[in-house]
């Protein structure tokens, strides 16, 4: 009966955690475009979002560690 409520307790989180990181994934991905299309998007300026989005990320992860 305890595996069995645990499985379910274990499988009802991963749901949760799917759907959130799902969310994550919308949502940055919705950003990245509309601040692509804000930009013009000649070469550099591309490039440029990309090298900020890029840091941003690094220096993200660097102080989530």
């Amino acid at each position: 009966m305890r595996d069995r409520y645990e499985a379910e307790m274990w499988l009802a989180h991963h749901d949760q955690f799917s759907e959130w990181f799902e969310g994550v994934l919308t949502s940055a991905g919705r950003a990245l475009r509309h601040r692509v299309r804000s930009i013009g998007g000649t070469g550099p300026q591309l490039l440029a979002a990309g090298a900020a989005s890029s840091l941003a990320m690094l220096t993200f992860a660097a102080l989530s560690a």
